[in-house]
């Protein structure tokens, strides 16, 4: 049979496709079978201009290695008389593991008063800046200084705590997210979690590597969430959130609201906490163009992403599918390739003649035995018809 010209590319445009979504697919949400990059986040991550990144082997180092000859914003000196022993109302503040990127840190013992965040520390250069953990909490808008304020978060040296914090505190016990973002960004799938909660396991799986433990969270706080307003117009972030973490709560502003009148000092335990300007101020954010840059270049482990993926498709299903073929695995039948049709959403869209030609290369491919192919329109599916394609595709083209 003779193949004509645009048909030909097409079959190799399809291809092209299903190899990189394949790399893609299994780079982010997989983790990768080598270990490319052996990286440590620096609390003190260089300005964008004039950067110089140097990676080694992992076998000869354990860290990326930065080099700028631009300055680094530093917080602000530790004042005298601070004493290196705990306050009384609690213990110091600390960064487990040096986890962080900027835009997503793990915090342990997290002050809270009237809606300020506290850092208690006697050496605030273990710490990054104020604006690359939180910013003020608008909008994103051109001409717009997000740049954080003593309201959103201060530190405390130990001889400055009962003056402003009292001695005693209300303790939040466990692991709390908190996505210090208005929710403009939050009532879309991709960015709830191709990037708050992408990126925060990412986080949290490095600093679990180190301790052999990854705590599951056991509250999601949103402050400036009003009635629902994170959730995303198709009405999958909520349950999908409920079948990650059954037993973890959603607190949104009448949580932070009730937090402000107690007129009492809390400390969290551990905090999560999520912010995107501050994620934006990563270098490779300007390359990327996405809050999850940053923590893109932090090492996980291999299969990072599977205790998610794992609960959720078993809780939601009752099983876990096997795909046709792993990515790794000999064919022992055709890939499952699920092409994710947008054809009827009012954006984002291929024009028709590309659609059609997409499917009729994808239906040369599988008459060919290449792979078995399927069009799917999520939202004609139910939740549980999604997970189930999903979890049975190889590859989704999407």
């Amino acid at each position: 049979m003779i193949v004509s010209l645009r048909r030909e590319r097409i079959v190799w445009l399809a291809l092209f496709i299903v190899v990189i979504t394949v790399i893609t697919w299994k780079s982010n949400l997989l983790g990768t079978s080598e270990t490319l990059i052996e990286y440590e986040p620096p609390l003190h991550p260089p300005n964008d201009e004039n950067v110089v990144v140097t990676v080694r082997p992992p076998q000869e180092t354990t860290g990326t290695v930065i080099d700028t000859d631009t300055d680094t914003e530093s917080p602000p000196s530790t004042p005298a008389g601070s004493s290196d022993k705990p306050p009384a109302i609690g213990p110091f503040t600390l960064v487990p593991e040096g986890a962080h990127s900027p835009g997503f840190t793990l915090l342990d013992n997290l002050y809270l008063w009237k809606g300020t965040f506290y850092v208690i520390t006697s050496d605030v250069s273990k710490f990054p800046p104020l604006a690359n953990m939180i910013s003020v909490p608008r909008p994103l808008a051109e001409n717009v200084d997000l740049t954080p304020t003593d309201q959103e978060m201060q530190f405390l040296s130990p001889y400055e705590v009962e003056s402003t914090l009292g001695k005693q505190a209300i303790r939040i016990e466990g692991l709390s997210v908190v996505v210090y973002d208005p929710p403009e960004f939050m009532s879309h799938l991709y960015h709830w979690w191709g990037e708050v909660i992408l990126g925060a396991w990412r986080i949290l799986s490095f600093e679990g590597a180190k301790t052999n433990e990854v705590l599951t969270p056991r509250r999601f706080l949103l402050p400036f969430s009003v009635k629902g307003a994170f959730r995303d117009h198709a009405k999958v972030d909520g349950p999908l959130m409920r079948a990650a973490w059954p037993n973890a709560q959603i607190e949104e502003s009448d949580y932070w609201d009730d937090m402000i009148a107690l007129n009492a000092t809390v400390v969290f335990e551990r905090v999560m906490l999520i912010n995107r300007p501050a994620a934006h101020r990563h270098p490779w954010s300007n390359r990327w163009f996405k809050m999850i840059a940053g923590t893109m270049n932090v090492t996980v482990p291999d299969d990072f992403w599977a205790p998610i993926r794992n609960t959720i498709v078993t809780n939601i299903l009752g099983y876990l599918p096997t795909p046709a073929s792993g990515v790794e695995q000999p064919l022992r039948k055709p890939p499952l390739v699920t092409y994710v049709s947008r054809q009827s959403a009012g954006s984002r869209r291929l024009l028709t003649k590309d659609h059609e030609a997409l499917l009729s290369a994808f239906a040369d491919l599988e008459a060919q035995g290449v792979c078995e192919f399927r069009e799917a329109q999520m939202e004609n599916l139910s939740l549980r018809e999604q997970v189930e394609l999903v979890a049975r595709s190889t590859v989704s083209v999407v």
